[in-house]
């Protein structure tokens, strides 16, 4: 599990302390007027501006700024992983399901393979505490997912599941991939 939290929070209070600092310098860069006053500013306003000048602008944000990631590294941030022991009642169990030519019959709508699909499915998901895994066979067996806690993982499998070109139903070859595991 994801966690984030903070080593040292107390020094997040001082956070608070940047409000009326945030206050005073805006109400400073307000208040402030010409030094000497000039009877006549055109000339001045022809004149070219400075990038510095423009940037200028923006440094006590910056302070304010810095001071307040200051305050926050002060208070160590902190990101991670916690490992946690969950134990776990349940079965281990193995969904063998034929994906032969035969499978492709429309008997069952839209086809037998689908509805077992379906059904196995709607199984998987009322048993959240049992590893779960799929072997599938027509003429040879394979294993297509191991066994897992992971619900989402077996309902994407499911889904993934299409039709074998290979001829046969080599159900006791299934049966016994799926022994063997267990072993």
């Amino acid at each position: 599990m994801k966690t984030f939290e903070f080593a040292s929070p107390l020094f997040l209070w001082l956070l608070l302390a940047l409000v009326p600092l945030t206050w005073r310098v805006l109400r400073r860069r307000d208040a402030t007027g010409a030094a000497m006053r000039y009877s006549d500013l055109r000339l001045f306003r022809t004149l070219p501006r400075s990038p510095v000048l423009a940037l200028r602008r923006w440094l006590p944000v910056l302070r304010i700024a810095a001071l307040a990631l200051f305050i926050i590294a002060l208070a160590r941030p902190r990101f991670g992983m916690v490992e946690r022991e969950v134990i776990q009642e349940g079965v281990d169990m193995f969904y063998c399901l034929d994906i032969s030519g035969s499978m492709k019959a429309e008997d069952l709508t839209p086809t037998r393979l689908e509805r077992a699909k379906k059904l196995t499915k709607e199984f998987a998901a009322k048993r959240p505490n049992d590893r779960q895994g799929i072997v599938l066979f027509s003429g040879v067996a394979f294993m297509m997912c191991p066994l897992t806690f992971d619900a989402n993982t077996v309902q994407e499998f499911l889904d993934s599941i299409t039709f074998d070109n290979v001829d046969g139903t080599a159900i006791g070859m299934g049966i016994s991939r799926a022994l063997k595991t267990f072993q």
